[in-house]
């Protein structure tokens, strides 16, 4: 008997016991707060990076990265696409560029462009951008361009499309721009001077009239004689865009004042100011924006003086008023007004719709709305990581349809202005 409830004892010792070191497994709150963390740590053994659609990784297989390649900037020899007057039709050529010079102090870039059109320009470049512990910028521009055709309809905003003529415009500049960058990261300002060489003649396009058959020194006043320019005059850029080259937010405002003083003949100095302000506003991650431009170009001539036919402000073409032959507008000044919903489709590949009014008129005190010349399109832009490469936008208006195939962003800056 007492044997027996000894036994018993060391039993219920021995159960007493593994119950105490095993709790957790009767325990089911524990039970299941283990099998979670071993989930968790089995998900971390295992964890990889989340893959891409299939669509998107053959976009980027066969068309970003080619782009990226194609279009990109390296140090050395590249390719240069378009760079062109309008009417230029497809350009290709080839560019140079160094941008570690001097321990990076010093950039230099040359091109040579040329287009099915017969249409070329040659450009060299250098720049000291790091001046001054990198507050100051200094700019040396030498380009040379020859536009065989180009066309002119006659001044202001009524004139005729059957009025269409061309003529030769060759240009050679000398440009030297100073350029200050204040303490604000987003704020460029300076001046800029150089001479404006010019050579017009009879256009070499067998379909259009040449404009000495059709206009006087009164319609296209220079027709007769041509000059050379003395350049001089400030600018400033104020540039908050997220990405200047495929800009998705942000506020851009450019301007400069400018004398065109005519050394030769002192019958054609003026005074013109080029500004252009862009405004972008993203929703949905940035993958819709409206994209906003206004722009004008207001000329103020000497007393007595003229503004040359080929110096005057042009709308229409694939950079301003897409729904209208390009040149289609001149006039002694002019002003724009651009409207685009982008969305992006892939990182290559955007989709537009855009609308666009415009105006010329003569004197700076009728700018203003009226005769505004409208149209409406769709557009695709294809994009490297950095920036719009090249476009293709079709737009409509009340003298027909017309689509422009044209490289860089929708939104080009003034010449003078371009960073």
């Amino acid at each position: 008997m007492m044997l027996g409830v000894v036994y018993a004892i060391r039993v219920l010792g021995v159960l007493s016991a593994l119950c105490a070191a095993a709790p957790a497994q009767n325990d089911p709150a524990a039970t299941r707060a283990e099998s979670i963390e071993r989930e968790r740590a089995n998900k971390a053994r295992n964890l990889q990076p989340q893959d891409s659609p299939k669509p998107e990784r053959a976009i980027e297989k066969w068309v970003e990265n080619p782009l990226n390649k194609i279009f990109a900037a390296p140090n050395g020899f590249g390719v240069q696409f378009g760079g062109l007057a309008q009417g230029a039709g497809f350009s290709l050529g080839a560019r140079y560029l160094r941008r570690d010079l001097l321990n990076e102090n010093l950039t230099f870039e040359a091109s040579l462009v040329g287009s099915i059109h017969k249409y070329w320009a040659a450009t060299i470049r250098a720049s000291l951008p790091r001046l001054a512990n990198r507050r100051v910028g200094v700019d040396f521009i030498a380009d040379h361009t020859d536009s065989p055709s180009l066309l002119y309809f006659g001044p202001g905003p009524h004139s005729g499309e059957d009025n269409e003529t061309d003529y030769r415009l060759e240009s050679t500049d000398f440009v030297t721009r100073l350029a200050w960058k204040p303490s604000v990261e987003h704020v460029l300002a300076g001046v800029l001077g150089g001479a404006h060489l010019i050579n017009t003649g009879p256009g070499t396009a067998g379909d259009d009239a040449s404009i000495q058959t059709r206009f006087g020194p009164q319609q296209a006043p220079g027709v007769d004689i041509q000059t050379n320019y003395a350049t001089a005059g400030p600018f400033a850029i104020v540039d908050f865009r997220d990405s200047p080259g495929d800009p998705r937010q942000g506020t851009s405002v450019v301007a400069d004042y400018l004398l065109f003083q005519d050394y030769e003949h002192s019958a054609f100095t003026f005074r013109r100011m080029d500004a252009q302000v862009e405004q972008y506003i993203p929703f949905l991650n940035k993958k819709r924006v409206f994209a906003l431009r206004g722009r004008t170009q207001l000329i103020y001539p000497n007393g007595g003086n003229l503004v040359p036919f080929y110096m005057q402000p042009a709308l229409g073409g694939g950079d301003d008023l897409r729904g209208f032959e390009q040149y289609r507008f001149h006039d002694n000044n002019s002003l724009l007004f651009s409207g685009e919903y982008r969305w992006e489709v892939s990182a290559a590949l955007d989709v537009a719709l855009f609308s666009d009014a415009g105006t010329v008129f003569p004197r700076p005190g009728l700018i203003g709305f009226r005769n505004m010349r409208e149209d409406y399109g769709m557009g695709f832009r294809v994009k490297t990581r950095d920036a719009v490469v090249m476009r293709l936008d079709a737009a409509v208006s009340n003298e027909g349809f017309h689509v422009w195939l044209r490289f860089g962003n929708a939104f080009p800056l003034f010449p003078y202005l371009r960073r």
